[in-house]
C-alpha cells in the first residue's frame, strides 16, 4: 500500500470525511509518516472545499481523504493563482 511521492518534503493533509473513519485516517497518517513524509491530520471534519482552501493557504500540496466507506483517495492541491 506504499505511495510514491515526488518529494519527501511535501506535507500531506490527511482528513476523515466523518468521525466514523477517524481511526482509518490515523492509520493512513502513520503509514505516510513511516514512509518519511510530513503529515498533518485534520480533525475538523470540514468539507473538502474548505480543506482545499486550508491546504492552499498553508502551502500543502496533497490531500488524502478517507471517505465514509473507509476508502482512501489522494488529490493534488493546485497552487493559488
Amino acid at each position: 500500500r506504499e505511495r510514491r511521492w515526488k518529494r519527501r518534503d511535501e506535507i500531506v493533509l490527511v482528513r476523515a470525511a466523518d468521525p466514523s473513519v477517524l481511526a482509518t485516517a490515523i492509520r493512513e497518517s502513520e503509514v505516510l509518516r513511516d514512509q518519511g513524509l510530513m503529515v498533518e491530520l485534520d480533525l475538523s471534519y470540514r468539507s473538502y472545499a474548505q480543506a482545499m482552501e486550508y491546504a492552499q493557504a498553508k502551502g500543502i500540496r496533497r490531500i488524502s481523504t478517507v471517505d465514509s466507506g473507509g476508502k482512501v483517495a489522494y488529490r493534488d492541491v493546485p497552487e493559488r493563482q
